[in-house]
């Protein structure tokens, strides 16, 4: 009996450890902020996600290029659920910090859609952020 938990919870770990390495791979590339909001439609943002967990965000403004360096590691929790832990970012785009804990709500070859749902403080309230991302044809 003993045995058969033993080998049963060495699968799961094994499982876990592929699937988040395949999600990790379709995640790595660059992807372009798609803006919601007629306000910000001339706006072109891109999320480059990096091996080695670097996380590079590139603001074009219309006089200026905004570039800001930090760093993610994507976790995985039970059934299928993976999260994307976003730190070191420093700038503030209109005072909202993209630091903090992202749930991967949606992630292919085409699409990325993030929620943020903790704060950097692990705090929940005022976290919510919505992102959707196309991939950048690298």
């Amino acid at each position: 009996m003993k045995r058969g938990a033993v080998i049963a919870i060495l699968i799961s770990a094994v499982l876990v450890s592929c699937s988040t390495k395949r999600e990790d791979e379709k995640l790595t590339g660059t992807w372009n902020v798609v803006f919601l909001s007629a306000g910000e439609q001339n706006k072109t943002v891109y999320w480059t996600f990096s091996d080695g967990n670097t996380l590079t965000t590139t603001d074009y403004r219309t006089d200026t290029t905004i570039i800001d360096t930090g760093s993610y590691f994507m976790t995985k929790e039970f059934p299928a659920t993976f999260f994307v832990d976003i730190s070191s970012l420093d700038y503030n785009r209109q005072g909202l910090d993209l630091n903090g804990r992202w749930q991967i709500i949606k992630l292919n070859k085409k699409f990325l859609t993030l929620e943020r749902v903790l704060l950097p403080s692990g705090s929940s309230p005022g976290a919510y952020l919505w992102k959707e991302f196309t991939k950048n044809k690298d």
